[in-house]
């Protein structure tokens, strides 16, 4: 008699269900017909699991098909084959509203606010008992990435490292934030550029990224040496840097989206930057290990009715 390792190797999924079947119903027509098989059809699944377990598995009988004892001996482990593989199948079947994962994201302050935040109503209302665990951006992000630790990060990056899949989240430029009634308004001509003079005239609020052990200028990374000055306020934080704004004459540089945010808060203008910016791409990201996996699938849509 063959082992049972070597006989389910080559039985298929349907043939077991058809043992299952025909063990509830006791007639291969009837259990045929609730499968959406011909009764030749089941006839060969049968024959062909015979062979394999060595076995009648069911006798005809003036009652009907009856199981032998190998049959009856079999049917549990059989069930629970097929319990297991449904819940298999199910797995890819992700459903929001009962769904209780914890979903890890990567993001700087600021795009918390412009991009993750526009996600999070919905978020919240679709899948209640999910949960979002927010993390800062870190040079070690694509290793986060890759390994698991995230799931998706949201940041401007020119290129990626093979294996890695992004949406585009906006296509902007840098522009100049500072207080309504600032001097460097009246300085500039409507719809023009501040001078590269004027503009270093004022103290800076300059944001910095952490790029391993070694802090560089958010807006270094946009126009280099450029701009110049030295900073007055240097801080990691986007968003606490409005309110000082609000407040002095101070100029910071950042993204536009940002700046339109807070300028619909706070007393705050939005002008050119000096030297004209290369362009601002934030990228939502992740890694090829979860591009099939349906939860991610389904928080990438978010972003698409954001």
């Amino acid at each position: 008699m063959p082992s049972p390792a070597t006989a389910f190797s080559t039985v298929e999924i349907g043939t077991l269900r058809l043992f299952v079947t025909l063990m509830r119903t006791g007639a291969l027509n009837r259990a045929a017909t609730e499968l959406g098989l011909s009764v030749p059809t089941a006839s060969r699944a049968l024959a062909q699991l015979r062979r394999e377990l060595g076995d009648e598995l069911f006798v005809k009988t003036g009652a009907g098909m009856v199981p032998t004892p190998r049959a009856v001996a079999i049917r549990p482990c059989i069930e629970e084959v097929l319990e297991r593989l449904e819940r298999i199948r199910s797995a890819d079947d992700f459903v929001p509203a009962r769904s209780d994962r914890e979903f890890h994201v990567a993001v700087p302050d600021n795009g918390f606010l412009i991009f993750l935040g526009r996600v999070i109503p919905t978020f919240t209302r679709q899948a209640p008992a999910a949960r979002l665990r927010v993390h800062q951006v870190t040079s070690a992000v694509h290793d986060e990435l890759r390994d698991g630790r995230l799931d998706l990060a949201i940041f401007p990056a020119a290129r990626l490292p093979p294996h890695y899949h992004h949406r585009q989240l906006a296509d902007s430029v840098m522009v100049c934030l500072l207080r309504q009634g600032h001097p460097l308004l009246a300085e500039t001509p409507h719809g023009e550029r501040p001078s590269l003079e004027a503009f270093r005239r004022y103290g800076r609020a300059f944001h910095h990224v952490q790029r391993g052990l070694e802090a560089i200028g958010f807006d270094q990374e946009f126009f280099g040496t450029e701009l110049g000055g030295a900073p007055a306020v240097d801080s990691p934080y986007f968003v606490g840097v409005p309110l000082v704004l609000a407040e002095s004459d101070l100029v910071t540089v950042v993204p536009l989206p940002t700046a339109e945010h807070f300028a619909k808060l706070l007393p705050l203008a939005i002008l050119p930057t000096p030297v004209p910016s290369r362009p601002f791409r934030p990228l939502l990201i992740w890694h090829e290990r979860v591009a099939t996996d349906p939860a991610i699938r389904w928080f990438i849509s978010l972003f698409d009715a954001a």
